[in-house]
């Protein structure tokens, strides 16, 4: 079973399923139960004491499932709906198989914000300083940029505040309105900042978003954001963000909406190159300028360096 599969094993099927799919090779109905399949054996590896719950409690166990296939189901629907090439309308297109209400809750993706940095420079030798608030209210101590190691320290705040807020599109994406406590958030982010500190492909990932950012187009910028997910995906991160920030919901609740958004990347991945997926989120690029913002700041941290 792809269940008893390891990591390395599940990423070379992703990579064997996304290569073949413009040769056929594999059939829409085994991306649906691959995806499934997928989304549980992520549960027996990443949430193991939650996994062995679940296989007492077969109702549950069959919620899962039943969600996990829906969100699959979906993905390969909508895949064959934005075929191979960029849409002209997407909200036209998605409003063919899904709700207005899902339709709007994607637009709104990019506006859950984790928390926003702010530079200022009040000093004569022009050194500068950081606020991190949240919703105006402060959020993380102000720190002094006064040495080369704050200035990175800084950066990689903001970068996990970028990968957070990707996960959480991600669950917009899907139809998944999550409300994240600010504890929820504080608890994510420390953990979420030591796993960048020692993933050089998620660094990868958000340094050519950044670059898309900078001079991309709608479509190019939606595909690096796409790929950064997926690359949380295959990390194993995303397992560990999601119980981050469903902390104070129920293990049933949060497996639920891990395993779903699980399930529609694994088949994004398997069929359209994750097209569907990245027209969501170009969808979601148009009322995403606080996001946006952050790559500013990425940028003005980098020129403090120099």
């Amino acid at each position: 079973l792809f269940c008893s599969l390891p990591l390395i094993e599940k990423l070379n099927w992703l990579t064997m399923t996304s290569k073949s799919q413009d040769e056929g090779i594999m059939e829409k109905g085994d991306i649906v139960e691959r995806a499934v399949n997928a989304a549980f054996a992520e549960i027996k590896e990443y949430a193991p004491q939650e996994f062995q719950k679940l296989q007492a409690d077969l109702l549950m166990f069959e919620t899962l499932i039943k969600a996990a296939r829906e969100a699959a189901e979906e993905e390969v629907i909508l895949a064959n709906e934005f075929g191979t090439k960029e849409p002209q309308d997407i909200a036209e297109s998605l409003l063919k198989h899904v709700s207005k209400d899902r339709v709007e809750m994607i637009k709104t993706g990019l506006q859950v914000p984790t928390y926003q940095l702010d530079l200022s420079s009040s000093k004569p030798e022009g050194t500068y300083t950081v606020d991190i608030t949240r919703h105006g209210k402060e959020f993380m101590k102000s720190l002094e940029l006064d040495t080369t190691l704050a200035i990175e320290s800084t950066s990689f705040i903001q970068i996990a505040s970028i990968v957070i807020e990707a996960v959480l599109l991600a669950l917009r994406v899907v139809g998944i309105d999550v409300d994240v406590s600010e504890r929820a958030i504080a608890n994510t982010v420390r953990k979420t900042m030591q796993i960048i500190f020692l993933s050089s492909m998620l660094l990868r990932a958000v340094q050519a978003l950044r670059e898309a950012v900078s001079g991309g187009s709608a479509w190019e910028i939606g595909k690096a954001i796409f790929n950064l997910i997926s690359e949380i995906y295959k990390a194993g991160i995303l397992w560990k963000i999601v119980k981050g920030l469903c902390s104070d919901m129920s293990t049933g609740d949060w497996i639920k909406i891990a395993a779903t958004v699980s399930a529609t990347i694994v088949a994004a991945i398997a069929i359209g190159g994750g097209r569907s997926l990245i027209a969501k989120i170009v969808l979601a690029l148009k009322s995403a300028d606080k996001f946006l913002k952050k790559f500013e700041k990425l940028n003005e941290l980098s020129a403090l360096k120099k």
